[in-house]
């Protein structure tokens, strides 16, 4: 995604040039389009003109910018001359920030993945305590060791187990934890 940019005098050269708010509207338009297609040769066809341009005179905004100088009209198409060292120069520090980043990103997930190899051995996890999971909610819970007695049936019953804390075993209805 690129965005665009503009001169502070950018404005004021539309109105010295005494263009009308549809002409400064379509060549605004024309350069957001180029800035969107990436185009440094910033050459538009003519028929997708209307494609961009919001105005609804947007044709004889045209006219008036090749009047102007501000754009070139080369039979099937129209090459924006007004801006142009701006926008190209916009341009290329866009893409050549966007080719860095990229690059930028390869480079960090690609020592990622070597970090990752390297960690992966026999003796990882060793120091992981084990943990039980509730069910109903996905909450994990350290597992205690401590072994309880059912009340009722005599079956030995985790105190860290999901059930514990109800009092009851889920194969004995009259169990009770001891």
């Amino acid at each position: 995604m690129t965005w665009a940019k503009y001169g502070v005098e950018f404005f004021d050269q539309c109105a010295d040039f005494g263009l009308s708010d549809a002409a400064v509207r379509t060549h605004t338009e024309a350069l957001h389009y180029l800035y969107r297609l990436e185009d440094m040769e910033m050459r538009i066809l003519k028929h997708l003109v209307r494609r961009f341009a919001g105005s609804a005179d947007w044709e004889q905004a045209a006219k008036d910018l090749v009047a102007h100088g501000f754009w070139r009209d080369e039979g099937d198409a129209y090459v924006v001359e007004h801006h142009g060292d701006v926008f190209r120069q916009s341009l290329f520090v866009q893409l050549k920030h966007r080719d860095d980043e990229r690059e930028r990103q390869r480079r960090k997930r690609a020592k990622d993945e070597r970090d990752v190899a390297a960690n992966n051995q026999p003796n990882v996890g060793t120091n992981v305590t084990p943990t039980q999971t509730d069910r109903h909610t996905d909450i994990q819970t350290p597992s205690t060791g401590d072994v309880g007695m059912c009340s009722g049936c005599g079956t030995p019953i985790d105190s860290g187990a999901w059930y514990a804390h109800t009092g009851r075993h889920p194969g004995c209805a009259t169990a009770e934890v001891s």
